[in-house]
């Protein structure tokens, strides 16, 4: 999927790579520390988003692939992700990680904050809007590309750090190798 976070879940087991349903996608994300009112929003939104058929009593039935529809999941204006238009918006942008990385205002580079990932977010969308001829980045776009910040912030917040921000070392196990940093005392 172009989803870090959801490629770990499914790498370590705890989220399947098919036959994925809301309710499978939200027990996932509460597995790893995500409280009840996040998970659902992922686990439907992601089933809402990327399904072409109409909800019924039967749920809907995904696999990773699918949750890289563009517009749906997958968006313009990605953290690590190129824009559709432009190139590969399934897989990690290594050049975007690292302008990502490189917003960090913490004098050792170890950290970044929440003023830190809403810098990157600002610039991001600036960059997609100037280069991408199709930009399009509506309230759906907008609402993944804040959420997917946010998720960001609550999946690898350091509790031991005061300010709460991210430890790039476990930003590096979750967007390098799409596993959970759990070695790094995640």
């Amino acid at each position: 999927s172009p989803c870090p976070l959801v490629n770990a879940l499914a790498n370590h087991g705890i989220l399947a790579k098919k036959d994925l349903t809301a309710t499978a996608i939200t027990k996932a994300a509460m597995t790893v520390g995500a409280d009840f009112a996040i998970s659902s929003i992922f686990g439907v939104g992601a089933e809402a988003l990327t399904s072409n058929t109409t909800r019924g009593l039967t749920p809907v039935v995904l696999d990773l692939v699918q949750l890289g529809k563009h517009n749906g999941i997958e968006h313009d204006a990605s953290l690590t992700r190129s824009d559709a238009v432009i190139g590969d918006s399934f897989h990690l942008n290594k050049t975007l990680y690292a302008q990502f990385k490189s917003f960090s205002s913490d004098p050792a580079k170890k950290y970044m904050s929440f003023d830190d990932v809403g810098e990157y977010r600002l610039a991001r969308e600036a960059d997609s809007r100037a280069r991408n001829p199709n930009f399009k980045f509506g309230l759906q776009q907008q609402f993944l590309a804040y959420a997917e910040s946010s998720l960001l912030l609550l999946f690898l917040a350091d509790p031991s750090d005061k300010e709460k921000r991210i430890r790039l070392d476990w930003a590096d196990v979750l967007f390098l190798e799409e596993r959970l940093p759990f070695e790094l005392g995640w």
